[in-house]
């Protein structure tokens, strides 16, 4: 079965969309909440399945940034609050 159907989103889902149709899903299947245990693990697996196609958040923003920039940004923003108030 279609996994984008199991989980009602369509196949541009973002990965915020993909994991709140996962948990809304879950919630309804789930075996402890009243579901099926065979429902449940439909959906479990294609939410597998399309979490393996979605890169990490992480990932795509270094390889968009490079780690060159990651670091000036991180330094920026670590030095950026003004001295300490510590007396």
């Amino acid at each position: 079965m279609n996994p984008h159907a199991v989980l009602g989103v369509p196949p541009d889902a973002t990965p915020g969309e993909l994991r709140a149709a996962w948990r809304r899903a879950a919630r309804a299947t789930h075996p402890d909440r009243g579901g099926d245990a065979a429902d449940f693990a439909v959906v479990a697996s294609a939410y597998a399945r399309l979490g393996e196609t979605a890169p990490p958040q992480n990932v795509v923003v270094v390889s968009r940034l490079g780690i060159g920039h990651l670091a000036r940004r991180w330094l920026r923003r670590r030095f950026a609050r003004g001295p300490s108030r510590v007396e």
